[in-house]
């Protein structure tokens, strides 16, 4: 039987923040002062997505930290509101919207008010928030024009592969399908359900508080089977080289600096040149060049946005 407690610590999905679906996306775009049109499910309460797309995301941030080619403030700000970068996918945005931010962004930054304004020790302008968002915003439009729009079984088959190599280098390989699913579904339940009480907190509906715990409440439940089909993808899923290589620069460097090791000099630059064959590798790169990217925006070069 899988250790639940064994694979929620040391497969780092906990560790990145991640649930079975993506978060309210009014209640994100609100937090980070960003409009937002609509939003898909009920209540605002976004689809499910492909875990694959944020771990990749996850992966690039890092990167990102350990890169010093970007402002240490920049960087900080990324580091500093993870949450807000990774799942930025739940607000829709145009490139041009969120170049547009970040060019306000860049005005204002010098000056930026750090006065915490409420409990929750939100800053007075929240352009760190907005930065992260902005910042992760332009990452997954990067990433999701390598990985495209899987099924609904492509993107759970994906999603169990990964969280197989995630756990792998860090223990024993998961079992194969004698392990305990059921088990390993409900460490999936209770990641999700984390996540979206951490949601459901950081913007609560305070106009109808009753009626969105309501509707939380029943979101979450429909929801429920989907544990139970990435709990068999794990298990009996099959691994294919085409979508992640293990042997990639991009996911063995991601792996190096989430453990805390040294980057060895020059590796991220050449990653940003070849971040591996993979799918999942190409996406993670092209993720860590586009948050590259901001922060030579922000260092005065008003092109590093176009590539």
């Amino acid at each position: 039987m899988m250790d639940r407690r064994d694979f929620l610590l040391r497969s780092a999905l906990g560790a990145a923040g991640l649930g079975l679906a993506a978060g309210p996306a009014h209640a994100l775009a609100e937090a980070v002062g960003v409009p937002v049109a609509g939003a898909t499910g009920p209540g605002g309460l976004a689809a499910s997505v492909s875990l694959a797309s944020r771990v990749a995301i996850a992966d690039a941030l890092h990167l990102a930290a350990a890169d010093e080619t970007i402002a240490s403030d920049v960087r900080a700000a990324l580091l500093e509101f993870p949450q807000q970068l990774v799942a930025a996918d739940a607000v829709p945005a145009t490139r041009a919207e969120t170049a547009a931010l970040l060019g306000e962004l860049r005005a204002l930054w010098p000056d930026r008010d750090d006065r915490p304004h409420d409990r929750s020790g939100t800053r007075g302008d929240m352009a760190e928030q907005r930065l992260a968002w902005a910042a992760g915003r332009l990452a997954h439009d990067a990433a999701a024009s390598v990985l495209g729009t899987p099924s609904a079984d492509e993107a759970r088959a994906r999603d169990g592969q990964l969280l197989r190599a995630l756990h792998a280098t860090q223990t024993a390989p998961v079992p194969a399908s004698g392990a305990d699913a059921a088990a390993l579904a409900d460490v999936f339940r209770v990641i999700h359900q984390r996540t979206n009480i951490r949601f459901h907190t950081y913007a609560p509906d305070r106009e109808d508080p009753v009626g969105w715990s309501v509707r939380l409440s029943d979101w979450d439940r429909a929801r429920g089977p989907e544990a139970d089909r990435l709990a068999e993808a794990v298990l009996s899923g099959r691994d294919d080289a085409a979508f992640l290589d293990p042997s990639d620069a991009a996911f063995r460097l991601a792996r190096t600096v989430r453990q805390a090791r040294a980057v060895p000099a020059g590796a991220l630059d050449r990653l940003a040149e070849a971040p591996g064959a993979s799918a999942y590798a190409q996406a993670v790169g092209a993720a860590f060049v586009a948050m590259r990217g901001v922060g030579r925006f922000f260092a005065g070069h008003d092109d590093a946005l176009d590539r």
